[in-house]
């Protein structure tokens, strides 16, 4: 094998060990691998999934959190709504575990995304930890211009935008499918496309 060959070879070998080290990361295992600051994607398949999934073509995913590592565990802190049918006014940002975030009942599938600056991520969990301390309400109006009541995805830019940057630039969307208008919302694609996440895996 020549010098040329080689190189090719290794190359090759590298670019595998590079994409495989972050496909096959076991996310619901592996709690080692989480980060403050991460943000936690996954498709549920309740009614308000199934919306979601309606309104964003572009997205893979209906439900989005981030990770606060608290004693060395990490936990999903989100803004996540109930089911259609038992809507209500008292519905606060939640802390959960990754096992229930990813649980059967919760995810047919997942992803974890990283920002690439880990001071900034860890000033956003710890945002998020004084936002979910301080009971902030699901925003059922989806009124970006309101950051007193928060949805899932506006949650995890407003904490990003309070640590100094913004993770979806000026992608806004607006949202018109049969009963519901929304005129100016973040969508989970809007997250996932932004050039300032790399994904660090899936299932």
């Amino acid at each position: 094998m020549n010098s040329s060959a080689k190189f090719f070879h290794i190359f090759c070998c590298l670019f595998l060990f590079l994409s495989c080290s972050k496909t096959n990361v076991d996310l619901k295992h592996d709690l080692n691998i989480y980060q403050n600051g991460d943000i936690v994607f996954r498709l549920g398949d309740s009614s308000v999934s199934n919306l979601v999934m309606i309104a964003d073509e572009q997205s893979e995913y209906s439900h989005v959190g981030i990770i606060v590592v608290e004693n060395g565990t990490p936990m999903v802190i989100h803004a996540c709504p109930p089911d259609l049918n038992v809507i209500s006014r008292d519905n606060k940002l939640k802390m959960d575990s990754i096992n229930v975030f990813f649980s059967i009942n919760n995810a047919v599938n997942g992803a974890l995304y990283r920002y690439k600056d880990c001071s900034i991520a860890a000033s956003a969990a710890n945002e998020a930890k004084r936002l979910y301390s301080d009971g902030v309400m699901f925003d059922y109006n989806f009124d970006i211009n309101d950051t007193t009541e928060l949805y899932c995805t506006e949650f995890i830019e407003y904490v990003y935008e309070k640590s100094g940057v913004s993770i979806i630039g000026n992608k806004h969307h607006s949202v018109d499918i049969p009963g519901i208008y929304i005129e100016d919302c973040i969508l989970i694609s809007d997250l996932m496309s932004s050039e300032q996440l790399e994904i660090i895996g899936s299932f």
